[in-house]
């Protein structure tokens, strides 16, 4: 019987026959379509490109992919109010802006696909003038360089599942990670002035590792911050 198994493999054919050699090639060719379907799956649209102001619109380059296009604008004041507007064309009407004044505009593009993950990242600050035909604008100032917010510190357990940092200054609110071994992360929101966060539902037996990131405001610091030293959590089975 061993005899019969190393002549013809497990399979029930000859070893190296043209039919298993068939095998492995189908093998090969279903993992690659595995793995190029979840590279799709995954994969975020490109931020639109080309930005640029033509009389009273603002056109860019279309995304292929895109059935829409998410505008963000706001006057350039001290304090950025930014009003959001959907538009299913690569353009936008910059009527709603005041003549000759400095706007900052930022740009997404929103995917045929509705799964959210896939729609693109927020483009940079695109600085817009509307130019008044009668008055020719001033030169717009640059686009203001956002700081990067700074790892939070001193990351720390108060509890075998509560989680706490340091305050970052700047910080609009935090992120919590928690890294499963054998699951998705979990990503958690907190608001200033809370530095702390309380992971519920962990397995008992299990090694989890946490990290935390300060967000910005988007006007003043950078959306993501660093992300802080991972910390490992476990949760003790109860003694019996």
């Amino acid at each position: 019987m061993r005899n019969l198994i190393g002549k013809y493999g497990r399979s029930g054919r000859a070893t190296g026959s043209p039919l298993q050699v068939f095998d492995y090639f189908g093998i090969f060719f279903r993992t690659a379509v595995i793995l190029i379907t979840l590279f799709e799956l995954l994969r975020r649209l490109p931020k639109p490109k080309n930005p640029r102001v033509e009389g009273d619109t603002l056109h860019w380059d279309a995304v292929a992919g895109a059935r829409a296009y998410r505008v963000r604008w706001g006057k350039a004041t001290a304090t950025v109010v930014f009003t959001t507007e959907e538009t299913t064309q690569n353009h936008f009407n910059l009527s709603g802006l005041s003549y000759n004044d400095t706007h900052f505009v930022k740009l997404k593009a929103i995917s045929s696909d509705t799964a959210k993950k896939k729609n693109s990242r927020w483009t940079d600050i695109i600085v817009v003038v509307r130019p008044d035909p009668g008055h020719p604008p001033d030169p717009p100032p640059a686009a203001p360089e956002l700081k990067k917010l700074p790892a939070p510190g001193n990351i720390r357990l108060l509890a075998e599942n509560t989680v706490a940092w340091d305050a970052v200054a700047g910080a609009d609110r935090y992120r919590a990670r928690l890294d499963p071994p054998n699951a998705a992360r979990i990503l958690k929101r907190v608001d200033p002035p809370l530095t702390q966060y309380t992971f519920d539902g962990l397995q008992a037996g299990l090694m989890y590792t946490v990290r935390v990131r300060a967000m910005g405001d988007e006007q003043r610091y950078e959306l993501l911050g660093a992300w802080s030293e991972s910390l490992p959590l476990r949760i003790d089975p109860p003694k019996s």
